[in-house]
């Protein structure tokens, strides 16, 4: 028995389940006590992070969302309600932000890119409340919506926001006027859309060979652009200016759009399924996440790839920081992993979970918020870690270890009464 789940260990280890491999490593030490066990489950436990806070609600969080500064959290419960938290602290700011008088319901919630308003969107009143984040006043009246809010997400203006309604509906909501404009006219449903980071584009994959309809968000009354007509595009995602998408039309045959002119600029061949994709802050890099759980950086202005294909258990959601160095990923198998985009390297943190992931980051990358459906989310520092694995003293048992606050320095106390 000991045997197997060593074996087993091994095989979690070279999955990159830190989490399993420490507690078989474990597991195989209590049964027969082995230097070589204990070691390798420190050795795991060490890629292991603990949240600098973490926030609790006993109806379930369904969403987690982080304000550009890093010092507010909010939460959109399962109960129909949300709230506002210290990120430093996990403490509560001000009370709970109700909708309609129902207790089931899960809650949507997103920031303002300013960080002033919190847009929250319940899925059993059909409707978006919008809060001050320093407060917890409303600071509208609720927007009815023709449909259950699946996401927000803000435009360039605080009062202006996108929303998914259902699983085919797009709706431009006005926090100060009201007012909810459906987007996509050209077409009775979507397949994909995207919005760029400055907010100020939205692109929507139509469905039956319609293409892709782009609108310019900028202008008072927005104007909308059709690209890629008779195409079947599946998925896309567009880059930070709005200048440009990646589009993935049949399987693995993907490329990088013009979103203008709906000209390919470069070829993205990939050997599965891309599953997500994200762009760096200046454009130049395109991360892809593949079904297979590989991910993949890619050179936007040559097409190429950079490096080598990064591999982990399964396919993710990704995220690339706002500074650019390091790429967050939120895997099927209820793990956080931070990579170093430069080295393309996992750092020596995983942030295991219960369920499925979600999250948002800090506008410096400094802080990352996540929660996996419990009813517990978390606040991680992730801009100081150390880039590259340490690896434990063979000949030690090391009992502590830690980091100094720049990142730059580790210190392991062992039990020969050593420090290093």
């Amino acid at each position: 028995l000991e045997l197997a789940l060593l074996l087993r260990a091994q095989q979690q280890a070279e999955r990159g389940d830190h989490a399993g491999a420490a507690a078989l490593y474990a597991y195989a030490n209590a049964f027969s006590h082995s230097r070589a066990a204990r070691v390798n489950a420190l050795a795991h436990v060490s890629w292991l992070a603990l949240p600098e806070a973490v926030v609790e609600h006993p109806g379930g969080i369904d969403r987690i969302a982080m304000n550009p500064a890093g010092d507010r959290v909010a939460t959109g419960h399962r109960d129909n309600t949300a709230q506002l938290w210290d990120a430093r602290t996990g403490r509560p700011v001000g009370g709970l932000l109700r909708h309609g008088d129902h207790r089931q319901g899960n809650i949507k919630v997103a920031f303002s890119r300013d960080g002033a308003w919190l847009a929250t969107g319940s899925q059993r009143d059909l409707d978006v409340r919008v809060w001050d984040s320093s407060t917890g006043a409303p600071v509208s009246r609720p927007i009815l919506l023709p449909d259950a809010p699946v996401a927000i997400t803000f435009t360039m203006a605080r009062s202006h926001f996108v929303v998914q309604v259902g699983n085919t509906g797009l709706c431009l909501c006005d926090a100060g006027s009201g007012t909810v404009q459906r987007l996509q006219s050209l077409a009775p449903s979507f397949t994909a859309w995207g919005l760029s980071r400055d907010g100020r584009r939205l692109a929507a994959a139509l469905g039956n060979k319609l293409g892709v309809a782009v609108y310019d968000l900028s202008k008072a009354v927005p104007t909308t652009a059709v690209i890629l007509q008779g195409e079947s595009v599946e998925s896309l995602w567009i880059d930070p200016t709005g200048s440009r998408l990646v589009a993935y039309l049949v399987g693995v045959q993907g490329g990088l759009f013009d979103a203008s002119t709906g000209k390919r600029l470069r070829d993205m061949l990939t050997h599965e399924p891309v599953h997500s994709v994200d762009f760096s802050p200046d454009g130049r890099l395109i991360a892809t996440s593949a079904w297979d759980g590989g991910i993949r950086l890619w050179n936007a202005l040559s097409g190429s790839p950079y490096g080598a294909t990064m591999a982990q258990p399964d396919w993710s959601e990704i995220r690339m920081a706002p500074d650019g160095r390091r790429l967050v990923t939120f895997g099927l198998d209820q793990t956080v992993r931070v990579w170093d985009v430069a080295r393309q390297e996992l750092l020596p943190i995983v942030m295991p979970q219960r369920g499925t992931m979600t999250g948002d980051m800090s506008e410096d990358g400094s802080r990352l918020a996540t929660a996996d459906g419990s009813e517990i989310g978390a606040v991680w520092q992730v801009k100081n870690l150390p880039s590259g694995r340490i690896d434990l003293d063979p000949g030690s048992w090391a009992a502590v270890t830690g980091f100094s606050g720049d990142g730059s320095r580790a210190i392991r106390v062992y039990y020969d009464r050593t420090l290093k």
